[in-house]
């Protein structure tokens, strides 16, 4: 019996250790992670309080607004029981997403932001009521304003929106900030931001319009007109912004995505893509290598913004290339290598026209030219202006490049059969075949030749005098001396 107590009493005593060991274990961690957030909010004080600051200051401001009225206009009353016409102010042009400081509002196309007075009713321009010559003030509005898309908000809440400017900064627009109506339409014409948006919580600001007085004793109720959301940026900024659309000798970094002097321009400069243009017909002849070039560190994404924006770009139609295969077969380029039309013999087809043949043939000849693209031929600019295609830049420019026979989804409409009219009127030639086939001309490979034998040397072959200078379109200056060719000379191959 006495035995067991002593177990007993052994036992309880390791029962005590492990209680006291452990109750002192969470006192060490209870003061470690005191410690450990003490220092924390020592460290994020400093980060903190300005955010708290600002949020504190934001919703002051708003709470005095809802207190004292901060607007100079009369208000429109509407008298109770009284009869209602609705009109409303809209902005009628599109603001860009993003406008610098200093810089004058104006469209994407750079032409003044139109201001309209509309009946609600009627959906119609109102032209000559009293109020279709109202003045109208512009104000800034915060970015979150009518986020929802609602197409009515009360006078009170227009005003709770409006912004003012920082402490110490001067007004937030410059300029005419008021705007007379004439026939219910006014513009916007000189008008600039003075400061950025980055000091708002959601970055962004909208343009508000708002009836000035009531206009001859009128008191029908005039909506508020609120444009679409938009950045301010600083000025300093805007050498580096982006075209839209871009133009052929942009530099390669106006293209979205792609940073000036970032990794995606120095990239592409190292392959001596320097202009959109040089983009385009990389994306023309290999688009699988533009991509692979960009790497990984472009997302498909951004891939896709980056073409997307290239395509916007609008092309030169009065500039043409060519490729000779040496053979009779000749392939008509547009100004960024995408084939718009070819010379079989003597013959020319649009791609539409082409027999599954010609498709083979013409599928080979671009593929060998974009093989080889310094042997690709700039036609004479006086002569390619006779050379104008009417498609669409929207049929050119397509995201696969490989979906059809030719690797494009476009072809000519009709083959311009002027182009060929003025090849002959150059060059006082008469077709061979039928004069009511105007898209048949002379075009033979041969450095000797007669009536049933051609040498497979490859040009074309008009009448003329041996050693006589022309520009048969914008090809050669020189007629090729060094080939007998009996009464008719031999232009070297385009």
């Amino acid at each position: 019996m006495d035995l067991k107590r002593v177990f007993s009493n052994e036992g309880d005593g390791e029962e005590d250790l492990l209680v006291q060991d452990s109750k002192r274990r969470k006192a060490v961690v209870n003061s470690v992670k005191e410690a450990m957030g003490a220092r924390y909010m020592q460290l994020n004080l400093p980060k903190i309080e300005p955010f708290l600051r600002k949020v504190v200051q934001e919703e002051v401001q708003n709470a005095l607004i809802r207190h004292v009225h901060v607007t100079h206009r009369y208000p429109l009353q509407i008298p109770a029981g009284s009869p209602r016409h609705q009109y409303q102010l809209s902005f009628k042009t599109e603001i860009p997403h993003t406008l610098f400081t200093s810089s004058p509002i104006k469209t994407q196309n750079n032409q003044p932001i139109q201001i309209c007075l509309t009946d609600a009713i009627v959906n119609q321009v109102v032209t000559s009521s009293p109020l279709s010559s109202a003045r109208v003030e512009i104000v800034v509005l915060d970015g979150d304003f009518n986020s929802d898309e609602k197409t009515s908000w009360t006078e009170t809440e227009f005003a709770e929106s409006i912004v003012r400017e920082r402490e110490g900064k001067r007004p937030l627009l410059s300029g005419e900030v008021e705007i007379k109506l004439t026939g219910g339409v006014g513009f916007i014409t000189d008008i600039a931001f003075t400061d950025n948006s980055s000091w708002r919580r959601n970055r962004r600001f909208r343009l508000g319009a708002r009836v000035c007085a009531s206009v001859n004793g009128t008191e029908e109720k005039v909506q508020e007109g609120v444009s679409s959301s938009f950045m301010v940026k600083d000025h300093r900024g805007e050498s580096y912004k982006k075209h839209h659309p871009p133009a052929l000798l942009d530099d390669v970094w106006r293209l979205e995505k792609i940073g000036k002097d970032g990794v995606f321009h120095k990239r592409l400069a190292d392959c001596n893509i320097s202009t959109v243009q040089d983009f385009l017909r990389k994306l023309v002849i290999d688009p699988e290598g533009l991509r692979n070039l960009l790497g990984s560190g472009m997302s498909n994404k951004m891939w896709e913004a980056t073409i997307e924006h290239a395509r916007e770009c609008c092309l030169d139609y009065n500039k043409f290339y060519s490729y000779n295969s040496g053979q009779g077969f000749v392939l008509l380029l547009n100004c960024i290598y995408q084939p718009v039309g070819s010379i079989f013999g003597n013959s020319y087809c649009s791609l539409k026209e082409l027999t599954l043949p010609q498709k083979a043939i013409v599928d080979k000849l671009k593929h060998e030219c974009y093989k080889y693209p310094e042997k690709i031929m700039e036609l004479n600019q006086e002569q390619a202006k006779n050379v104008q295609v009417p498609v669409d830049a929207s049929d050119l420019l397509v995201t696969n490049l490989e979906q059809s026979t030719l690797g494009m989804s476009f072809a000519l409409p009709h083959a311009p059969s002027e182009v060929i009219e003025d090849l002959l009127q150059i060059t006082g030639t008469v077709p061979p075949q039928s004069p009511t086939a105007p898209n048949q001309f002379s075009s033979f490979s041969g450095s000797a030749f007669s009536a049933g034998s051609i040498a497979d040397t490859g040009g074309l072959l008009f009448p003329g005098v041996r050693g006589e200078n022309k520009n048969i379109m914008g090809c050669y200056s020189e007629m090729d001396t060094r080939n007998s060719c009996g009464d008719s000379i031999f232009l070297g191959s385009f």
